[in-house]
C-alpha cells in the first residue's frame, strides 16, 4: 500500500517540476520557513514531530540545493537558525501547488470524508508514536513463501 501511495506521490512531485529541485521530504521545512523565517533546528524538529537528526540530514540536503542557508542564533550560540534562500522561497507557489495536488489525489481516491478521516488518523498515529517511552516492538518474521494479501487491514 506503501508503495503504490508513495508512487502516486512521486508522479504529482513530479507534475509540479520538483524533481530534481527539492529533496524529497522537504515540504515539511518548507512549508514552515514560508509561514515564518528563522526556525531553530530544534523548533523544526518539534513542530514536524520528527527527530532533531532527521531534521538536520533534511535541512542539510536542501542546503546542498541552495533552497536554505544557516546561521548561528545570535541570542544562544548552541541553537542554529534556518532561513529560505530566494531559490527556496521561489519555491512557495510549486509547493503549494504540491500540496493541493496530493490533497486532490486522497479526495478522489476518499472522498472528502474519509481523507479527512484518515488525516485524523495519521495524526494521531504520529503523536502517540511522538510521545511513546517505549521501544517499538520487533516486527515478526513472516514465515510463509506465500505472496502477501494487501487487502487485509490491520
Amino acid at each position: 500500500m506503501w508503495v503504490v501511495w508513495k508512487n502516486a506521490l512521486d508522479a504529482n512531485y513530479s507534475a509540479e517540476e520538483l524533481d530534481g529541485v527539492a529533496p524529497s521530504g522537504s515540504g515539511l521545512i518548507l512549508f514552515a520557513l514560508f509561514e515564518r523565517d528563522g526556525w531553530t533546528v530544534g523548533e523544526l524538529a518539534q513542530r514536524s514531530k520528527v527527530t532533531h537528526v532527521a531534521v538536520l540530514h533534511l535541512i542539510q540536503r536542501m542546503e546542498a540545493a541552495r533552497l536554505v542557508k544557516r546561521k548561528q542564533c545570535p541570542q544562544d550560540g548552541r541553537a542554529t537558525r534556518v532561513w529560505l534562500t530566494e531559490l527556496g522561497r521561489g519555491l512557495e507557489p510549486r509547493m503549494r501547488a504540491l500540496h493541493e495536488r496530493n490533497i486532490g489525489t486522497l479526495t478522489r481516491v476518499l472522498g472528502a470524508e474519509d481523507a479527512t478521516r484518515l488525516g485524523g488518523l495519521l495524526g494521531r498515529l504520529i503523536e502517540g508514536l511522538a510521545t511513546q517511552s517505549e521501544p517499538m516492538p520487533t516486527a515478526k518474521p513472516i514465515l510463509s513463501h506465500q505472496p502477501l494479501d494487501t487487502r487485509q487491514t490491520l
